[in-house]
């Protein structure tokens, strides 16, 4: 909690683009939830909360067609403070 946390939805095609990180349900992301893409590093999601907690998905666009990882899911541990 209060880290940063990274899913590992490297990419291992170029041809993929616009990758961004969705929720397994197809809700909308969390308030507050923020992430940078990296598709050599994955996702990484921004000062991690409890609110946070979940499942997700990587997706992005492969000759115009979506693609979407396996499933993640993110469970936080209470920070050390």
């Amino acid at each position: 909690e209060g880290e940063d946390g990274t899913l590992p939805c490297l990419v291992t095609d170029p041809a993929v683009n616009h990758l961004s990180l969705l929720t397994c349900t197809g809700s909308g992301l969390p308030a507050g939830l923020t992430y940078s893409v990296h598709p050599q590093r994955g996702i990484t999601i921004k000062n991690v909360s409890r609110a946070f907690e979940g499942c997700y998905v990587c997706a992005g666009e492969m000759d115009e067609k979506p693609v979407k990882s396996n499933l993640y899911s993110l469970s936080v541990r209470p920070g050390v403070y």
